[in-house]
């Protein structure tokens, strides 16, 4: 116990190192008003392949350090509750999304110990340089046959949904999909961010700017 509290320490002082790419409120925190995605039977024995991606437009390279995203999961205690099991392992991964359909993978990385909400990946290896992408997309696969996955997201960005991006063939989804065209809702996002470096100052996307200053005078003038 006390090792993983101290390598929590770590990875926390890690992450004040980086600039965030997120469209959440708050970055940082997911309040899971969206609901989850994925593809998993209740046992959590079933659904793989699933990619849950989140997006973001760069005007220039930038080296990607790690990923945050929100997962749901609780141990099950009986069979007869209606509760998801958390994999054992999920792969991390950043994908060129500049075209919108192909989503080479640039990086991936296995994460072992997965917990319910939170979980933050800092590669061994970071992604130095994006290249020539103009739209990178970050995102947890679920790739064991018997252990599918759900992410949390959250709700009210009409702005910034067509972000968010999920495929999961055994649930019907065979090809990356934005979460719009699959959901009852176009202000769901993904509860997924990148922690990048570019001059040592954090990083918003111009997006989630824009959402949060008309948010911002919505409120004003009300």
């Amino acid at each position: 116990e006390e090792e993983e509290e101290e390598e929590e320490k770590n990875r926390n002082l890690q992450i004040l190192e980086f600039g965030i790419l997120t469209y959440l409120r708050v970055p940082g925190e997911c309040d899971a008003s969206g609901g989850t995605l994925g593809c998993s039977t209740l046992s959590g024995n079933g659904g793989n392949p699933n990619d849950l991606l989140q997006c973001f437009d760069i005007s220039s390279a930038i080296s990607v350090w790690g990923v945050r995203f929100w997962l749901d999961g609780r141990a099950l205690p009986s069979p007869d509750e209606n509760r998801l099991v958390l994999p054992s392992r999920v792969t991390v991964r950043v994908y060129d999304g500049s075209d919108g359909t192909s989503y080479q993978v640039l990086k991936q990385q296995d994460l072992f110990r997965v917990t319910r909400n939170a979980n933050v990946l800092i590669f061994g290896d970071p992604l130095m340089d994006t290249g020539d992408a103009t739209r990178i997309c970050v995102g947890v696969a679920g790739v064991l046959e018997n252990e599918g996955i759900r992410a949390l997201m959250e709700d009210g960005h009409e702005s910034t949904a067509e972000y968010s991006v999920a495929r999961f063939p055994e649930c019907d989804v065979g090809n990356m999909t934005p979460v719009v065209d699959i959901v009852d809702s176009n202000s769901t996002i993904l509860c997924i961010e990148a922690f990048v470096k570019d001059a040592g100052r954090t990083i918003l996307p111009f997006q989630w700017v824009v959402a949060r200053m008309l948010a911002i005078l919505a409120s004003v003038f009300q």
